[in-house]
């Protein structure tokens, strides 16, 4: 357990996916995995039975994988790095931003446009 206020070294992902057996669920939760762990610049560990058991290193590259539905032990070296990682230090603001500029964009598309007046016809009597 870190201290408070302190970030954690490592994540760990303890899952059950045997739910998911015989889909790319399995798949998908690694690549979820993947992202967060560049995300956080943090290593991940995954624990899960009946799916994917892995090691993953702060950038992203799957060390070691343990196949599915197999009974064993992964064993991997993990090295702890201190890195810094915009999402760590900033959080949800950029997607904060992002979302707000969409709006705006929205807002503007949508206001009344006003119709071109078409040209008065002289009448010649």
């Amino acid at each position: 357990m870190t201290a408070a206020g302190q970030p954690p070294d490592i994540l760990v992902n303890i899952t059950n996916d045997s739910w998911y057996w015989g889909s790319s669920e399995l798949d998908m939760h690694l690549a979820c995995d993947v992202f967060r762990a560049v995300e956080t610049r943090k290593p991940m560990v995954i624990a899960a039975n009946g799916g994917i058991s892995a090691s993953i290193s702060p950038y992203g590259q799957v060390v070691a994988e343990y196949p599915r539905q197999k009974p064993g032990v992964l064993i991997a070296d993990v090295e702890l790095r201190i890195l810094a990682s915009p999402y760590m230090r900033y959080g949800d603001w950029f997607a904060g931003l992002c979302l707000v500029c969409c709006v705006l964009v929205v807002i503007i598309g949508w206001r009344p446009r006003s119709k071109p007046t078409p040209p008065a016809v002289a009448i010649d009597s």
